[in-house]
């Protein structure tokens, strides 16, 4: 009889995958926040092909900075973070979009798939990308301390409670 895979097994799962990491909790942690950075910009379809080759150029963990991206950016987050780019992005660059006709793009982008997606994010136009990828930016760059500093202190108290473990064994 074969296991389903359900949700909570599967977080499970990728917990015990970073827990094993073998790397410096300040590269893990650089990782994290470098993943965050990159998940804050809405390049939703995308981030992960931008995501990859970076980590890889730059030497840090591609799975942890993957999964970092993947709690800021998801469809469960899509509408929320794209609303705080464009509120973001319009406080720098004032009255260039609305938010009803983002959000009407949004809810239609949501619906499709990745290449339909993609399609669609090129067609909104010059100004809208300007100010979701200004808020994104400033975003990220608030984002980014917070979670070295967050994750750093989640991966040094779980490696130390691993070592005690297995110096009382």
């Amino acid at each position: 009889m074969k296991k389903r895979l359900t949700i909570v097994r599967y977080l499970k799962m990728l917990y015990y995958r970073v827990i094993r990491l073998r790397d410096d909790p300040s590269t893990l942690a650089q990782s994290f926040a470098f993943g965050s950075f990159v998940g804050a910009i809405p390049l939703m379809p995308i981030q992960t092909i931008l995501l990859i080759p970076l980590t890889i150029a730059l030497r840090l963990n591609t799975f942890v900075a993957l999964i970092a991206s993947a709690l800021i950016s998801n469809p469960l987050t899509c509408i929320p973070q794209y609303y705080l780019c464009w509120w973001v992005g319009n406080h720098v660059l004032p009255d260039w979009v609305q938010w009803h006709q983002l959000k009407e793009a949004l809810l239609r982008i949501r619906e499709q798939d990745i290449i339909d997606s993609f399609y669609s994010l090129t067609h909104l136009g010059f100004k809208t990308f300007t100010v979701l990828l200004t808020g994104g930016f400033l975003l990220g760059l608030l984002i980014t301390p917070f979670s070295y500093c967050l994750s750093l202190i989640i991966i040094r108290s779980i490696k130390n409670a691993r070592l005690r473990r297995h110096r009382l064994n």
